[in-house]
């Protein structure tokens, strides 16, 4: 069933890359999400039921971070406590379903305001330097871990990141844009 799955995925990827509307894309994501939940009946993963009581958690932390010194700390207690770190993973493999985008789910862990001081690599063009996001076990290695039955590795991960970073970046222009017009 796994294997099935990771199949669908796969396809299912390389049918949004040509068109996300289609029929095809729209049957796969079906038979994912069918899939999904029997494999999480035979696993006795935890329900959207079980989810939405809160259930699973992190100690210390409430999502979404919402400063940089939020993502600094988290960052810290799992580098330095295995608990806490089995903790975000449960947390992230729980609470991500299989049929969301990793680019969506970002959205559940960080606000837009904790994430601003960061891209993937740390290069910034213009401005101050951000930090890397490459270099944090939060950002990759525990996403990878959690995710990795639906298929992700950290160059798909990388890539999501980067789009996060793009979408995060539209949406700070757009704003500034909006404040500038509203004061004119």
């Amino acid at each position: 069933m796994r294997n099935r799955l990771q199949y669908l995925i796969k396809k299912r990827n390389s049918a949004s890359a040509t068109d996300p509307d289609s029929e095809v894309y729209n049957q796969l994501e079906r038979q994912i999400t069918e899939l999904s939940e029997q494999l999480d009946a035979v696993a006795g993963v935890e329900t959207k039921a079980d989810r939405k009581s809160g259930s699973s958690k992190v100690d210390g932390f409430c999502f979404p971070l919402r400063t940089m010194y939020e993502i600094e700390q988290l960052e810290e207690a799992v580098r330095s406590d295995i608990a806490i770190r089995e903790q975000y993973v449960d947390y992230m493999t729980n609470r991500k379903p299989a049929t969301m985008d990793v680019s969506n789910f970002f959205s559940y862990l960080f606000t837009d305001e904790a994430l601003i001081s960061y891209n993937y690599s740390g290069v910034n063009n213009i401005g101050e330097q951000k930090m890397p996001m490459r270099n944090y076990s939060i950002f990759t290695d525990c996403m990878v871990e959690a995710w990795s039955n639906q298929g992700m590795t950290h160059y798909l991960l990388e890539e999501k990141i980067k789009f996060v970073v793009k979408k995060l970046t539209a949406r700070r222009r757009m704003k500034m844009f909006r404040m500038r017009k509203a004061l004119k």
